[in-house]
C-alpha cells in the first residue's frame, strides 16, 4: 500500500511540475509577443513621389537596424518596445532625421518622411568614342 501511495505522490508532483512549466512557457511567449511593436513609414520626395532604395537607419538604446525602402518607398520593422531615432539617406537628398519615436507593445508607429533635395545636381554623363575609319590596303605594324 505504501508503495502505491508513494508512486501516486511522485506522479502527482511530476504532473504539477509539468503543468507549471507549460504555463510559464506560455506566459513568456505571450509576454515576448506583446513587447514588440511596428515602426513603418513611407519616404517621399517634395513632389510626393516615393523614394525607392533609401537607406533607413533606426537607432534604439542598444542597437541600430538598417533597412531599405521597397518599390513603394515603404519601410517596416518589428521592434522591441522603446524610443527610437530614424535617419534616412538617399542619393540626391539631404539626410533626414526623425527623433524620439516611441514604439509601444502591439502598436504601429507610422513615421512618413519627406526628403529635401540636396541642391547638388545629379548629372548623368554619357561618353561615346568616335568611330575610327580604317584605310583599305594598309596593315598595322602589329600584324606584320
Amino acid at each position: 500500500m505504501k508503495k502505491i501511495k508513494l508512486t501516486n505522490l511522485v506522479a502527482l508532483l511530476l504532473a504539477i511540475s509539468m503543468v507549471a512549466s507549460v504555463q510559464q512557457t506560455a506566459s513568456s511567449i505571450t509576454q515576448s509577443a506583446e513587447q514588440t511593436g511596428l515602426l513603418t513609414g513611407t519616404v517621399f520626395d517634395p513632389n510626393k513621389a516615393v523614394v525607392v532604395g533609401a537607406d533607413v537607419f533606426i537607432r534604439g538604446k542598444d542597437k541600430t537596424f538598417k533597412l531599405t525602402t521597397n518599390d513603394e518607398g515603404i519601410y517596416k520593422i518589428e521592434l522591441p518596445e522603446g524610443m527610437y531615432n530614424i535617419e534616412i539617406n538617399s542619393s540626391g537628398f539631404l539626410p533626414s532625421k526623425e527623433t524620439n519615436h516611441l514604439v509601444l507593445s502591439g502598436a504601429n508607429q507610422p513615421v512618413d518622411v519627406i526628403m529635401k533635395p540636396s541642391g547638388v545636381p545629379i548629372c548623368i554623363l554619357t561618353v561615346e568614342a568616335p568611330k575610327v575609319k580604317r584605310r583599305k590596303g594598309r596593315r598595322s605594324r602589329r600584324n606584320q
